[in-house]
């Protein structure tokens, strides 16, 4: 037995089979004897803030971050524990103690093992971070129109441009909101427009001296608008009347009568402005004309048209009115 013991102890592949057990039996030993516990670095957790029915949140504050906060955790205990941490098994919240109205503060955050895992939180790597907090606020403005660089042709006109939607609804911070006093949807247009236009168009938040107020916490509901440019063809086009309750017998070219625009130029859509031959005034009832009578008549035009010296009403003076009060 001695001898065969001695024989294999001579053999070199036994003796390295026996070393190999002996180095496993001792890692093993090391492993879960010696040193069974562990440390792990845990990166980019988020921190999370949650105000409701805290004192802040009874504030009416709310935080505003511009992006994502994170912190690395430094972490110990069981191996076999460690080795199995992920982000989500780590809490991180900042302790809300010292705000009492808007601002930025600087928050101590504290770690805690969301799933009872059984690990234990070494450190923080930055303990602290800033926070602001501010009050939220709506506030419903009417969008202005801005449209530069336009040119008109000759023959046309630009009206009146118009904005959709005409109202909009800003939410944000108390801060940034008291500055804004107005919006506005700005076109900046190339080349010459011969019939309307609509032109998309981002809304610019404006403050009392016109400048552009910015910032990553205003929300507009709708924050994109639509500019339409009316662009009109102008005509000249001779005024009219009629009459009624004429008498039989009685014309009325036997009536003198002048307008204090005889011809008023106007512009409208192009594709329609063609047909149009006069403008017509209105009736005059021939029962109660006499000579000298004057009649002040509104200038009445189709939808989308316009009188282009603005001449809202004409004059109609009567010097003869016929024979028809003889008649009667």
């Amino acid at each position: 037995m001695k001898n065969t013991f001695s024989r294999m102890l001579e053999n070199n592949q036994f003796v390295k089979l026996i070393s190999l057990l002996v180095a496993i039996a001792i890692w093993f030993g090391v492993v879960n004897g010696i040193d069974a516990n562990a440390s792990r670095t845990i990166r980019d957790i988020p921190v999370q803030i949650n105000v409701a029915g805290s004192a802040v949140g009874k504030l009416g504050l709310k935080a505003l971050l511009e992006k994502e906060l994170l912190a690395d955790v430094v972490v110990s205990g069981e191996r076999n524990v460690i080795g199995k941490i992920k982000k989500e098994d780590i809490s991180i919240e900042p302790q809300l103690i010292g705000i009492v109205g808007p601002g930025v503060y600087e928050l101590r955050l504290n770690a805690y093992d969301a799933n009872s895992m059984g690990f234990e939180i070494q450190s923080i790597r930055t303990p602290t971070t800033q926070v602001r907090f501010d009050r939220m606020t709506t506030k419903k403005l009417t969008l202005k129109v801005d449209v530069a660089g336009i040119t008109i042709p000759d023959g046309y006109v630009m009206g009146q441009e118009h904005v959709s939607p005409t109202e909009i609804t800003i939410s944000g911070p108390e801060t940034e909101m008291a500055l804004v006093e107005s919006c506005v949807a700005k076109a900046n247009i190339k080349g010459a427009l011969d019939k309307n236009t609509s032109i998309a168009s981002t809304i610019q938040l404006q403050n009392a001296q016109g400048g552009v107020v910015e910032s990553p916490f205003i929300e507009i509901d709708n924050p994109n608008a639509s500019i339409t440019i009316p662009v009109l063809k102008k005509k000249t086009l001779p005024v009219t009347v009629g009459f009624i309750n004429a008498p039989a017998g009685w014309k009325s070219d036997t009536v003198s009568y002048t307008f204090s625009h005889s011809t008023i130029e106007i512009a409208g859509p192009s594709d329609s402005i063609d047909t149009m031959t006069e403008i017509h005034l209105g009736y005059i009832d021939t029962r109660n004309l006499s000579i000298g009578d004057t009649y002040t008549l509104p200038v009445t035009l189709p939808s989308g048209y316009m009188t282009v010296e603005s001449i809202p009403n004409v004059v109609v003076n009567f010097s003869d009115v016929g024979n028809h009060k003889e008649s009667c």
